[in-house]
Parts: C-alpha cells; sequence; structure tokens
C-alpha cells in the first residue's frame, strides 16, 4: 500500500490533503499549525518511507499506519485504526493505568514470603486488607510525600494510593485482585493448592 492507494477523503474528493513530497530542504513543519490534511499528507509520508527500512517491525509500523489512514478517510476513528483506542472504549492511557496498578499489585504480593507462595485468591483476600488497612491508617499521613516509602510492600500500597488519588482506576476488591494474580499465575499450583494424601 502507498500513498497513491489510499482512498479520496468524501469530503476531498480531490484528495488535496495529499500534498507535495517534503524533502531535506523543506524547513520542519510547525505541528501545532498544521491542519487535519496537512497532518494526514505528514503521517503518510512518514508511512510511506518506512517502507525502505530494512527493519521489518519499522515496515510493518508504516503499513499499519497506511491502513489505519485509510480506515480513518473511511470514517473510523484513528484511534480504532491503529488499534490503541479499542471499540468498548478502554483508552490507551486507561489501559496504562490499569496495567501499573496491576504490576504493583504483583510487586506487594512479591514483597512478602505468605503471599508470594499462596494461592492467588488466599494472597488477593491477605493483600487487600492489608491495603485497605494503609489507605485508613498510612494513606492519610503519607500522602504528601514526594517520594514513595523505600521498603515494600508500603512502596507499592503507596504508589497505589497515589495512582487513584490521580484519577487511576481502583485496587478495587479481592476478587478483582485474585482475578490480576490468577492471570499471571497461570495453571501453576500453589503448594497450598495441592491435595494432601
Amino acid at each position: 500500500m502507498t500513498v497513491a492507494d489510499l482512498p479520496a477523503p468524501a469530503l476531498d474528493p480531490e484528495g488535496l490533503w495529499r500534498g507535495p513530497w517534503p524533502d531535506a530542504s523543506d524547513p520542519a513543519p510547525d505541528l501545532r499549525r498544521l491542519g487535519a490534511r496537512e497532518r494526514a499528507h505528514l503521517l503518510a509520508c512518514v508511512a510511506e518511507w518506512t517502507g525502505a527500512c530494512p527493519v521489518p517491525a519499522i515496515q510493518m509500523g508504516g503499513e499499519l499506519l497506511l491502513r489505519a489512514l485509510a480506515e480513518a478517510l473511511a470514517g473510523e476513528p484513528i484511534g480504532r485504526a491503529l488499534g490503541i483506542e479499542p471499540p468498548a472504549g478502554l483508552t490507551l492511557r486507561r489501559a496504562a493505568l490499569l496495567r501499573e496498578r496491576d504490576e504493583l499489585l504483583h510487586r506487594a504480593r512479591a514483597a512478602r514470603p505468605e503471599w508470594r507462595t499462596a494461592s492467588a485468591r488466599r494472597a488477593a483476600t491477605l493483600i487487600h486488607a492489608a491495603l485497605d488497612r494503609y489507605r485508613a491508617n498510612v494513606w492519610p499521613r503519607e500522602r504528601g510525600r514526594e517520594a514513595a516509602p523505600a521498603a515494600e510492600p508500603a512502596a507499592s500500597f503507596w504508589r497505589i494510593c497515589r495512582l487513584e488519588a490521580g484519577g487511576g482506576p481502583k485496587a478495587v476488591g479481592s476478587e478483582r485482585i485474585a482475578q490480576i494474580f490468577e492471570l499471571a499465575d497461570g495453571p501453576a499450583e500453589r503448594p497450598e493448592q495441592l491435595d494432601l494424601l
């Protein structure tokens, strides 16, 4: 696929959004002043130029961008066309915040042997109770700190509370925490899950 293969947008039947190809002697554009047509052209140029790159992943990125531009011209929101904003409404920012929260919960779990070796459900119950105690008793004093405490699990709990205070996802309930741990644990059994003979 090339820039020439992209369909002309319905509101621009002559394809006027496709400007001349930039070259090395052109000054860098002021992105704040570019309209939608100029931005689409610039992205199409970048996408097509990646086709000359010898790195297959970069070539695939260019192909993805060209296809996304074609879908955007057909009316699909660009975020969805790129696959970074799923139709269900989970934004890229929200997905990153959820991942950060989940990683903090895993870090907290790894901090204590009794949590680390417990089943996902048992660890989730223990961590949820500890996090609730931290929120109620420690976080009100610690919320003004510039940096997290050094020791775990307090460091992860502080970061989770800070994430929540900034509008991030809440670590809601031991059931949800257990699901997060079960996804990571996979089919491996913990010692307390083994049937004793």
